[in-house]
């Protein structure tokens, strides 16, 4: 005869396990991305992702702010296949069954970063500066909704560049 599987009272463990430490109960992670993380790199002034809608589904719509920070002024949120500008905020809808669109974030620095001082050149002193970041908030809604998952998803995303500065 065959015994209990040895599995039968085991709880899962680790990082993001599922499992709810006080009744044992497991449930699977979510496989949908929440947080994003874009650099721009030296020269790089344009990032994005690509929000869709799949086919057959409902159509959905997105809405991105930039959140207030010291460095949120180097930074702004557009889709423009979705007729947003850039700006400080970004919203449109994605329609089953179409190409994505390009939610594009842009890295605006100082274009006066100027290396004199009085009537000293410091130019060995380029390239000194620091990372900035700024997060960014996303919300999508509509499209087809699991049942028991809320109709809204919220997805952070931050913003990452080196400011040249003395």
């Amino acid at each position: 005869t065959r015994g209990p599987s040895a599995f039968v009272d085991a709880l899962s463990v680790g990082i993001r396990s599922g499992a709810n430490p006080e009744t044992g109960e497991f449930s699977y992670p979510q496989a949908q991305q929440t947080e994003f993380s874009l650099a721009f790199g030296k020269e790089d002034r344009t990032q994005f992702l690509l929000i869709g809608a799949s086919v057959g589904a409902a159509p959905g719509n997105f809405d991105f702010q930039i959140q207030q920070s010291d460095f949120s002024k180097y930074f702004t949120v557009e889709a423009p296949e979705a007729g947003a500008k850039p700006d400080k905020a970004a919203k449109g809808a994605v329609k089953p069954g179409e190409l994505p669109i390009k939610v594009l974030f842009k890295y605006s620095p100082d274009e006066k970063t100027s290396l004199k001082y009085g009537d000293v050149q410091l130019d060995l002193l380029g390239g000194i500066g620091q990372w900035i970041t700024c997060k960014v908030k996303g919300v999508l809604s509509g499209g087809v909704v699991p049942q028991g998952e809320p109709p809204t998803q919220e997805i952070t995303v931050e913003l990452r560049a080196y400011l040249e500065q003395i």
